[in-house]
């Protein structure tokens, strides 16, 4: 088992939005993320599983990373935009 964990692409400036929890991706983000996911599909083999959390910008992070692996079901989960690790 793999085990890859992936922070968000460059998310909009904190100032663009009202709240830190509706920041979404910006076009460099998305750009990166799509070049990250080409290179993971070199080294990442077998099923793959991705979670996320709900923000905006992790889960274009995750929509971007599972086209790539042609993923059909994301996981959202809360704990992990609250930082409960448990």
């Amino acid at each position: 088992m793999q085990l890859v964990l992936v922070r968000h692409g460059k998310a909009e400036d904190p100032a663009a939005r009202p709240s830190d929890l509706e920041r979404e991706l910006t076009s460099t983000g998305r750009s990166t993320v799509k070049g990250m996911a080409k290179g993971l599909r070199l080294c990442v083999s077998g099923k793959v599983v991705i979670w996320t959390s709900p923000l905006p910008r992790a889960r274009q992070t995750a929509d971007i990373l599972a086209n790539a692996f042609a993923v059909k079901k994301i996981r959202e989960h809360d704990a992990i935009a609250a930082g409960d690790l448990e």
